[in-house]
């Protein structure tokens, strides 16, 4: 199902769009901004990007950040990695230099001379030393550097940094990607929360929390610098303030609901992408005894009544599959075995099936929590769960937070019942979510269920093994396990859309997703 827009509607939302962002941005300073692509300012003009974001997860700490986000992209404007990846899985130096494999478990990492931090201070190992222990110590993301032996990780010399690891790392290239470097001498975890201070090609210049981050080119870069000279990202968290964000030629980028693709299309100024998020959009369900979850059949009521096809049609507009198993079906090891093996991909929804599970687990009556990052996409996914629980008899309050909260909260499982949230990992092997949202969740890795002890082992084997084969057999087992015991079902894998202004030259994806503003000009 395709959306199509009402052309009074979107005229009414045009001028209250722009009356809200003239009045949250009218502060912006002097940069000779123009307007977005259509405002017929000359290109040669121009020096200030304008970009849309999602809703504020109220930080740019990459620790709180989602992955594939604009809020992500920023955060590297202003702090960098040692290296990311390209969408072709390529390594693009950053900070690093090289890397010298001395065994597939011990890195020896070169880094670039004269990089400086923004405050002065010189970037060196013992930089790298804290970034990488910051990640180990995060908590509410899957844990993806979970192999690393942080005891015997050391600072060889300034720019000489040995990262060791117990066991071979199926994802360490690509997770460590995401690590932005800080400055370990006036690190202040409160202040670099909103206020970080980075290596990077812009400067953060103001974050007004649920209004915009403006940065600015960092005249003392150590590469080459930032093509144009200012970057205005503003919230617009509601697609519709997006849509008319485009119309009027405010912003020059913004990912877009999938629902508005076709709209979007129709606005000359713009192209309008889409591609694969290579990973899946999935509700996960508490299964302690704090929750009425607490068994697999209650579990597998709220599988079989979720309406997978309408998610599909009315969040997605079409622009996804039906998952076929709990690991997404983008996965490198993906076996042909594993597709629709078990009846909640197979059969899928089943209002009758549903209720029947329902009122055997005692279920009928009962209230649960669904929690949310806030996300208009999840959101909506969650009213659509919400109507097909009551339909079986089963009542449901959604509670929508900001990210950074969301992430503590579905640590916490007092708090929940269901949880929604995207799966998949930077590995691109099935391996990934089979490890990663279970390791990085204690009270399912150190819980007592069924096969744990089978389990727990399996998923940390399954991150270390470079054969396929090899691999494929633990994940055939663990994912008959995890169909066993529905710790979250895999509703649908969606696809990205954006819109870019046909002004700007340089844009290019990298790994998953993501965007490097840096690189961007104005024709």
């Amino acid at each position: 199902m395709k959306k199509t827009f009402q052309v009074a509607a979107v005229i009414v939302l045009c001028v209250l769009v722009l009356f809200t962002l003239s009045a949250c941005g009218g502060s912006s300073g002097s940069n000779n901004s123009g307007s977005g692509s259509g405002s017929g300012s000359g290109a040669s003009t121009r020096d200030t990007l304008n970009v849309a974001v999602d809703t504020d997860p109220r930080s740019l700490d990459w620790r709180n950040l989602s992955s594939n986000t604009t809020w992500l992209n920023i955060a590297q404007m202003i702090s960098e990695p040692l290296w990311d990846v390209t969408q072709e899985g390529e390594i693009k130096w950053i900070l690093a230099t090289s890397i010298d494999y001395v065994t597939p478990a011990q890195w020896v990492i070169h880094l670039r001379e004269d990089v400086y931090f923004t405050n002065g201070n010189p970037f060196d190992a013992g930089d790298c030393l804290l970034s990488y222990q910051r990640s180990e110590r995060t908590s509410g993301r899957a844990n993806y550097t979970t192999q690393m032996d942080w005891e015997n990780c050391r600072v060889i010399d300034d720019t000489t940094f040995e990262m060791n690891f117990y066991d071979f790392d199926l994802a360490a290239q690509n997770a460590l990607r995401s690590v932005y470097m800080c400055d370990a001498e006036s690190y202040e975890e409160e202040v670099y929360t909103t206020h970080p201070i980075g290596t990077g090609p812009y400067v953060l210049d103001e974050y007004v929390q649920n209004s915009h981050v403006y940065v600015s080119r960092n005249e003392d870069y150590w590469g080459e610098p930032a093509i144009i000279p200012n970057i205005r990202f503003r919230v617009l968290g509601e697609p519709a303030q997006k849509v008319n964000a485009l119309l009027t030629g405010i912003v020059d980028f913004a990912l877009i609901d999938l629902t508005d693709v076709e709209f979007v299309s129709t606005i000359s100024e713009y192209d309008v992408m889409t591609r694969s998020q290579f990973a899946g959009r999935a509700l996960n369900m508490n299964y302690t005894d704090l929750s009425p979850l607490n068994s697999p059949e209650a579990r597998r009521a709220v599988g079989h009544a979720i309406d997978r096809e309408a998610i599909i049609d009315l969040v997605y507009a079409g622009y996804a599959d039906e998952s076929v198993s709990p690991i997404p079906s983008s996965a490198i090891d993906m076996l042909p075995e594993m597709v629709n093996r078990d009846t909640l991909y197979s059969i899928g929804h089943d209002p009758e099936l549903a209720r029947q599970l329902a009122e055997q687990s005692g279920l009928v009556g009962k209230e649960l929590r669904i929690i949310t990052n806030g996300t208009p996409e999840y959101v909506a996914i969650a009213e659509i769960l919400q109507q097909n629980l009551r339909d079986i008899g089963v009542n449901a309050t959604i509670t929508n937070f900001d990210t950074g909260s969301w992430r503590q909260v579905y640590m916490e499982p007092e708090a929940f019942d269901i949880n929604l949230f995207s799966l998949g990992h930077p590995s691109g092997s099935g391996a990934g979510p089979c490890f990663g949202y279970i390791w990085s969740v204690p009270y399912i890795r150190d819980g007592e269920w069924e096969e744990v002890d089978e389990y727990v082992p399996m998923c940390v084997a399954g991150m270390t093994k470079s054969d396929v084969g090899e691999r494929q057999v633990l994940i055939n087992r663990m994912s008959e396990i995890l169909e066993k015991q529905v710790f979250w079902l895999n509703i649908c894998e969606p696809q990205r859309a954006i819109a870019v202004s046909k002004e700007i030259e340089g844009f290019s994806w990298t790994w998953g997703m993501n965007m490097y503003f840096g690189d961007w000009s104005f024709k």
